[in-house]
């Protein structure tokens, strides 16, 4: 039976443990500090999960040996950026909790268990995750360029009046303001469909900049469903081991010419580990732009003395 633990029981790991359990994935072990919120929020789910008559189950509590016995453990804990707070100041601040976090969790997991950073800035604290481990680089995710891709199809699918479940679409790149909408590969039931550059154009724009419209709409606080479903996403094919297609962060080794450092690329995913990056023809000044991202987390990296 497939056990997923989640450190952080905010809204990100509370809504992922909903779709997971939910749905019927796997049993949930929710992690948090000693406040009571990962108790009462798995209570909450289990309840939910009655209504729903999923099976599954979620436990909630501060002590992380219940991760024991994991094959996935999500980490959403982390603070949200605040006014007046420089990207340098978010960045420490949650390097600082993820190392607490894994001195804590990784005693308490086998070594084939798969790491997938959900914190901010994404690629980044992914990469530290990834040298702080210290563990096969096919067992550490960032999940961050899948849900961007989710909002692109949102856009091509409100620009173009064509149903959401037929298109495919794909941001590669860095989660955030540096992210790359791949306008020119947008298809149809499979079949390419080249969008009008205006609308390209738009579809680009809107993606960007999705995830503040929607924390502008809130007034305070962040998207959380979808990227809890993003979570969802990339749970779901590492369990399975369908070979599915994902964009997302890992480190790359030469891959697009890129040497160290985690950004967003193609990645197909096999049982509870990615197995390869898959490398398609891009743009000149796409690969330029990809490349230049990644250099970006080197740097921030070196910053932080790894």
């Amino acid at each position: 039976m497939s056990k997923v633990g989640i450190i952080g029981a905010g809204n990100v790991g509370g809504m992922a443990a909903t779709w997971i359990a939910g749905l019927g994935l796997a049993d949930v072990v929710l992690i948090d500090k000693g406040s009571g919120r990962a108790e009462g929020k798995a209570m909450d789910i289990n309840d939910a999960l009655a209504i729903l008559g999923s099976d599954r189950w979620v436990e909630g509590g501060s002590d992380y040996s219940l991760l024991e016995g994991a094959d996935v453990v999500v980490i959403t804990a982390g603070f949200p950026r605040k006014p007046g707070m420089s990207r340098e100041d978010l960045l420490r601040a949650n390097v600082g909790i993820i190392d607490e976090v894994l001195e804590n969790a990784r005693p308490q997991v086998s070594p084939d268990c798969v790491w997938i950073f959900v914190t901010n800035p994404l690629d980044v604290i992914t990469a530290v995750g990834y040298r702080r481990l210290g563990v096969d680089r096919h067992k550490v995710i960032g999940m961050g360029v899948n849900l961007d891709s989710s909002r692109m199809v949102n856009q091509v699918s409100a620009l173009t009046g064509m149903a959401r479940s037929s298109i495919s679409a794909m941001v590669i790149g860095r989660h955030g303001q540096g992210m790359i909408p791949l306008v020119e590969s947008v298809s149809l039931s499979g079949v390419p469909f080249p969008l009008p550059n205006d609308v390209g154009e738009e579809v680009r724009e809107k993606t960007v900049n999705r995830g503040a419209e929607i924390v502008k709409a809130f007034g305070t606080g962040s998207a959380y469903v979808a990227p809890g479903a993003g979570v969802f996403q990339v749970v779901r094919a590492l369990l399975s081991g369908e070979g599915q297609v994902l964009p997302l962060s890992v480190w790359l080794e030469g891959e697009y010419g890129i040497e160290g450092g985690c950004i967003g690329v193609p990645v197909r995913v096999s049982h509870l580990a990615w197995e390869e990056v898959v490398e398609v023809d891009l743009p000149r000044e796409t690969l330029r732009a990809l490349r230049e991202g990644a250099s970006g987390v080197v740097s921030a990296l070196r910053s932080l003395g790894l």
